[in-house]
């Protein structure tokens, strides 16, 4: 009975020694980042999210504004800051990724303020070609074009809102298994989220719990545009309890 009890202490050592806990955030301060500069921050802010990638840490923004443009976001990327205000300065993204993996923001706010780009398929937000992305506990106003653009994007945004974008919220394109969950979307020009495919196929994209209201058609059109969710050409998408008010044209608009 001893020696049994001797050999399940060594295993229960062994198995706490060898338990990984999550890296520790690091204040962007530590990084020469502070907030309320008044000054474009956009290349301390490049550096800072290279170095704390590298090292796989998060970073930490205290609540306050930063004025940033076309910051891109390598792999690893973890940007946390509640109370933190992401301020656009220029006509390009504020942030962009493309070719990563495992990129997470949450908490921050973001204010456009009109600036950012205004073409059609590039957002405030631009993500192409990453895997496990999240956005998560995010407020995105007023961005002139997309908030929020996706290209061949796996991951999820929750929890957060978008208010004032010029066409659409969420446009996500060429998804793999997207989750877009319990999101508040108002006031948008042209779409709430639109989920799209180039040609019919399996997208697996999750549209849930989201409230969307005040979606209106700009560009005019007889239903391509003014829907509260539309699907296009994207198989294998769930679309369940939704509140969806106020629509120029259609609640739930699915072609495919």
């Amino acid at each position: 009975m001893q020696r049994r009890r001797f050999l399940a202490g060594i295993g229960t050592v062994a198995v706490t020694s060898a338990v990984i806990r999550p890296a520790m955030a690091q204040s962007a301060r530590s990084f020469g980042i502070v907030p309320n500069t008044h000054s474009d921050q956009s290349a301390r802010f490049q550096s800072m999210i290279n170095r704390a990638a590298l090292l796989g840490s998060p970073i930490r923004l205290e609540p306050g504004k930063y004025l940033i443009s076309n910051i891109d976001l390598p792999s690893n990327t973890n940007i946390q800051g509640r109370g933190a205000v992401l301020i656009a300065n220029g006509d390009n993204p504020l942030l962009r990724c493309g070719n990563a993996n495992n990129v997470r923001l949450s908490g921050l706010t973001v204010q456009s303020g009109a600036r950012g780009p205004k073409s059609d398929d590039v957002g405030l937000f631009d993500i192409r070609d990453v895997r496990d992305f999240a956005l998560i506990g995010l407020k995105i106003d007023g961005a002139p074009n997309d908030a929020a653009y996706l290209e061949n994007v796996s991951g999820r945004i929750i929890d957060c809102q978008i208010e004032n974008a010029g066409r659409f919220a969420i446009f996500a394109r060429q998804s793999a298994r997207l989750n877009i969950l319990n999101n508040f979307i108002s006031a948008c020009g042209d779409g709430g989220i639109i989920v799209h495919r180039w040609e019919n196929g399996a997208d697996g994209t999750i549209i849930a719990n989201n409230t969307i209201d005040q979606i209106g058609a700009s560009r005019g059109g007889w239903g391509q545009w003014g829907n509260g969710i539309n699907v296009f050409r994207a198989d294998d998408v769930i679309v369940e309890n939704n509140e969806i008010s106020d629509c120029a044209f259609t609640a739930i608009r699915a072609n495919t």
